[in-house]
């Protein structure tokens, strides 16, 4: 088991935008909220069973089996903010090293009569199972809310992820209940419609809450064995922008991979387009610089994030992102047998990272949710920069900065060629400049600064 730690030290949400990372040590990180933590626990989770999914439409056929690692972790943390309790929960159950949770096949008839078929495994399932706490008790779902639109069938055709997430069953408890430990059932036979796909879901999955030991309270440190407790002090400068504007819009030409390597995902002699067409509407940006570095003050923080002196980034954590919550994506494909696919999905999620440096700043769009994608098959890019642009440090200093991406690449995955298209033009307007300064006691993993 994943062992879990909780850190209840605000200044680290600067950089820790995920609720939860994992560290090069193979267990999660979890961060609290802000508030004052008034206790940790944490137990194992064991998950049973799988979910398959059998769909058609568009011409084809296919089955998707789902099945996520058998062992993970739990973690919950007590809050109490202002005169509320509240909390936090974390389920870890995916292990992409213990190999691909998702399979799919799908199958569609050729004019000759003869069937082409698409095979693919992937070790990018869901994020599950996702856990909320609302009115008094937790929410567990199989599917959560980040990566919700990704397709789940890897590069063939085939249902998002919302899909099947909206017609699976959730299961509601207690804390007092979770922490004694409960069987979550979520055996389930629902039919689900998703664009020109229908079909069907067939869940077995049972999860299976070990009773959860209490790690920490307040004013205490969990002891990792092997791992030295040692006293910080966490400083942190947070720039917040607007989102003014954003024009313009980005894309992928696709093609197929050459012959020998298309054949197993039926990509051969296809070609195709993407579109991501953004709108400012719900958009965030920040900036923020991180130090546990005794001699890295506030001045040279603000200096790291472009609004003072530069003094270099030794010792110090610099980046930022603009979050695009709104952004209209369009696929359409065409094969020389004259079939084809077109899906259009809005409101997915766009994010492109900045990168503080000594010369400006770089800005990366990159898909890291897997939601750059439709129903249509497809390149699976959520691990690659895809747009990229820069800003003269200069620039920093002015109230109002606009990035452009515009470089153009080329990339490839499996059975797949894409050339990266379009340019984005963001306007920002910078905000309130916020500095965090806690002292706290933290096991000294590697990685910190």
């Amino acid at each position: 088991m994943r062992r879990l730690l909780a850190l209840s030290a605000f200044a680290l949400l600067a950089f820790a935008s995920p609720s939860m990372a994992a560290s090069s040590s193979g267990f999660f990180v979890a961060f609290s909220g802000p508030g004052k933590t008034l206790a940790e626990w944490q137990g194992p989770l064991h998950v049973a069973g799988s979910v398959r999914v059998d769909y058609q439409g568009n011409g084809l056929s296919g089955t998707l089996t789902w099945t996520p690692g058998a062992d993970g972790a739990t973690a919950l943390i007590k809050r109490r903010v202002g005169h509320r309790i509240v909390w936090d929960g974390v389920l870890s159950a995916n292990d992409p090293e213990s190999g691909p949770t998702v399979t799919t096949v799908t199958h569609r008839r050729l004019p000759d009569g003869s069937d082409s078929s698409c095979l693919d495994a992937s070790s990018r399932g869901p994020d599950v199972p996702s856990i909320r706490f609302r009115r008094g008790a937790f929410v567990v779902a199989l599917t959560g809310q980040f990566a919700a639109n990704a397709p789940l069938a890897g590069r063939c055709a085939g249902p998002l992820t919302s899909d099947i997430g909206k017609v699976l069953p959730k299961r509601s408890l207690s804390p007092t209940r979770l922490l004694h430990g409960a069987t979550l059932d979520f055996t389930a036979t629902r039919p689900f419609t998703g664009g020109e796909l229908t079909g069907t879901v067939t869940s077995t999955l049972v999860l299976r809450v070990g009773r959860l030991s209490r790690e920490s309270s307040h004013g205490s440190t969990p002891h990792l064995p092997g791992i030295k407790n040692v006293k910080q002090i966490f400083r942190t400068i947070n720039v917040g922008y607007r989102v003014l504007s954003v024009h313009g819009s980005l894309g992928l030409a696709l093609r197929g991979a050459p012959a020998g390597a298309c054949e197993l995902l039926d990509s051969c002699a296809t070609t195709g387009t993407l579109s991501v067409t953004p709108r400012a509407r719900g958009a965030t940006a920040y900036l923020s610089a991180f130090s546990t570095h005794t001699r890295r003050g506030f001045d040279v923080l603000r200096g790291a994030v472009g609004l003072g002196p530069f003094h270099g980034l030794q010792g110090i954590i610099a980046s930022g992102d603009i979050s695009i919550e709104d952004a209209n994506v369009a696929e359409t494909l065409h094969r020389d047998d004259g079939s084809g696919c077109a899906d259009q999905l809005p409101r997915q999620q766009l994010d492109i990272l900045l990168r503080p440096g000594a010369r400006g700043l770089t800005a990366t769009g990159q898909d890291y949710s897997g939601s750059l994608r439709t129903r249509c098959p497809g390149p699976l890019t959520a691990d690659a920069p895809l747009w990229t642009g820069s800003v003269p440090r200069s620039a920093l200093s002015h109230r109002q900065l606009t990035i452009r991406l515009t470089r153009q690449r080329s990339l490839s995955d499996d059975g797949w060629l894409a050339r990266t298209t379009g340019s984005l033009s963001i306007v920002l307007r910078r905000g309130a400049v916020q500095r965090y300064q806690q002292t706290v006691v933290v096991p000294a993993l590697a990685g910190l600064p």
